[in-house]
């Protein structure tokens, strides 16, 4: 008798702590368009800086260099070494300013210049 009233007590007190299910359940849908909102204008910024960098390089300049990051109002190039490398460190004050002034929602604060490293595709065979 003891066993079962002792069951039955546990039991009751069991169903009064179960916790109550609500549906949070969104429409996937306006999780993805909140998302891509977020993201977006993030998108736009950076592509609008890219747009500018080209335009503003010298057509000399601009086949030897390529944007490879911009994050934390930092833009980070790589360029080839040798004299591309030293162009654009001679122009990068001036062209920072230039993307800065076009680029009105950008905050860019530095330019990081590195040599570019050589792809599969650049590098000799080696026999």
């Amino acid at each position: 008798m003891r066993d079962q009233a002792y069951e039955e007590r546990i039991l009751r007190q069991a169903g009064r702590n179960t916790p109550v299910w609500r549906q949070t359940a969104e429409p996937l849908g306006a999780n993805v368009e909140t998302y891509m909102k977020h993201r977006l204008g993030g998108l736009r910024r950076n592509a609008g800086v890219v747009d500018v960098w080209r335009q503003l390089l010298p057509g000399g300049l601009a086949a030897h260099c390529e944007i490879v990051a911009i994050r934390g109002g930092v833009l980070e190039v790589e360029v080839e070494p040798g004299p591309y490398m030293h162009e654009l460190r001679l122009l990068s004050a001036a062209l920072l300013a230039e993307v800065g002034r076009y680029c009105g929602g950008m905050q860019l604060r530095k330019l990081v210049i590195r040599p570019r490293r050589k792809t599969t595709t650049e590098t000799e065979e080696i026999r």
